[in-house]
């Protein structure tokens, strides 16, 4: 059986294209040998990126007490203290690279965070989830939501709608999307059977975005 054709990820404005790759190999080369601009210029290049993953894989909860900019300065001093070592496997090794470390990252404020919650009063608590509650949308289906999102000033319309995804749907179009994972690679982190069933779940989390969006942007 074929397997079917995914929507177009999201690219332009969004997102830096993966075809810009070859750029990105030689800045890293020069990085690597020590070259501090073309570092400054590698981490640049990939820091929307990362901050996108990051606030998204935040969620609002942790957002209300940590800042995203905090978690991504974090993230790039770590990579840029690891990135001697750093051997890019793929063309989006480097992506997946850096998402990983700011997952790190995340998990470790996350982890202060329920360390300093455990002197709150439950009724804070409860007032905090309550603030924190996302309603789910309705979906029904439409075009992909990269012909939605038609530049950079909606980025943070089309994250947020990706944030209240399910679980799955949300984790598969953070691997595809955002970390440019391969259809292999994304049905061995889901436990999916295979590159198919990887590609007919992202074609349905694109029409739950894309129903999402077209709510959002009416509003």
């Amino acid at each position: 059986m074929t397997a079917p054709t995914a929507p177009a990820s999201p690219d332009g404005p969004e997102f830096l294209p993966l075809a810009d790759f070859s750029p990105t190999m030689e800045l890293l080369g020069r990085a690597q040998a020590g070259n501090r601009a073309a570092l400054n210029e590698l981490l640049e290049r990939y820091s929307d990126r990362v901050f996108r993953i990051v606030r998204i894989r935040m969620g609002a909860r942790l957002r209300g007490t940590v800042e995203s900019c905090d978690i991504v300065q974090n993230t790039l001093k770590k990579a840029a203290e690891k990135l001697g070592s750093f051997q890019p496997r793929g063309h989006a090794a480097l992506i997946q690279w850096l998402a990983a470390i700011a997952e790190n990252q995340i998990r470790d404020a996350a982890d202060r965070l329920k360390k300093r919650e455990r002197e709150v009063p439950i009724d804070e608590h409860a007032q905090e989830g309550a603030r924190d509650a996302v309603s789910p949308l309705p979906s029904d289906g439409g075009p992909s939501p990269s012909t939605l999102v038609a530049n950079a000033e909606l980025r943070e319309i089309y994250d947020a709608c990706v944030e209240s995804l399910s679980e799955h749907h949300r984790e598969l179009i953070l691997l595809r999307d955002y970390s440019a994972a391969t259809w292999d690679e994304i049905a061995l982190t889901l436990g999916l059977p295979g590159a198919h069933a990887a590609q007919e779940m992202y074609r349905r989390a694109q029409i739950k975005l894309a129903g999402m969006l077209r709510l959002r942007l009416r509003g």
